[in-house]
């Protein structure tokens, strides 16, 4: 993630966008971004974003974005989600995973559901050392392997579970301070059929659909591109005529 993504995901946290630098870099050493040089980085572009127009800067150290702006969406890694990446990464340092919560698209949707799961996608070769490390560690999430709709419904729906599942190549993710994050497009994808949304079905597919367009920047290349790896070209292409 760059420092101006690091800045844009900040402010869209905050009530009408609005932040100061102290408490940007506050929130950077509390979610594990803050790295030597961190102040210098967010200084400069502090101030190339204000020169480009793309901040305005309210009072000294406080600053806003242009309304008008899309926010930029990237999910914020909890903590229970940085301790399983980091468990993952001393295990398997060199293949690829991303650790999210569906919980993200929540303030999106029209009727809330209860979800308390958390999907963790790996490369095929290390699912099953994966899963299996997991069900030693933690003790207090079910740990399911690949669910069918049928084992979804018989032993994640309604329990705090992980789902273990395969992490599709060139999935669209973003670095956040070293865990990988599903993109928007990854997730309006996966939506669209994976059994872990199945609460997000018919009219609700829709609202979360339409929040999203309205909110969010979007990369239609990289959101077509992972559609057809995913076989949802047709899809993708139905909601965005809506």
């Amino acid at each position: 993630m760059t420092t101006k993504e690091i800045i844009r995901c900040y402010a869209s946290l905050q009530p009408e966008q609005r932040f100061s630098r102290k408490d940007l870099l506050s929130w950077m050493r509390e979610v594990g971004l803050f790295r030597d040089g961190s102040e210098a980085a967010i200084t400069l572009s502090l101030s190339l974003m204000l020169k480009n127009g793309e901040l305005i800067k309210e009072s000294w150290g406080t600053y806003l974005l242009p309304i008008q702006k899309k926010r930029l969406f990237i999910p914020v890694p909890s903590k229970e989600i940085r301790d399983i990446n980091q468990l993952l990464k001393e295990e398997f340092p060199y293949t690829n995973n991303c650790v999210w919560d569906p919980q993200i698209i929540v303030p999106f949707m029209q009727h809330i559901p209860h979800l308390n799961m958390l999907i963790v996608e790996i490369e095929r070769i290390a699912m099953e050392p994966a899963f299996n490390l997991l069900q030693e560690k933690v003790s207090e999430r079910r740990v399911i392997f690949n669910p069918s709709s049928e084992d979804y419904a018989h032993y994640v729906s309604g329990f705090p579970s992980i789902i273990v599942k395969p992490l599709i190549s060139q999935a669209p993710l973003i670095d956040f301070g070293g865990i990988n994050m599903p993109r928007l497009e990854k997730v309006m994808v996966d939506i669209l059929g994976d059994i872990e949304f199945d609460f997000a079905r018919e009219r609700e597919l829709y609202t979360i659909i339409e929040n999203l367009l309205s909110s969010f920047d979007i990369n239609y290349k990289a959101l077509y591109r992972y559609a057809d790896r995913r076989s949802r070209r047709s899809q993708v292409d139905s909601l965005l005529k809506l």
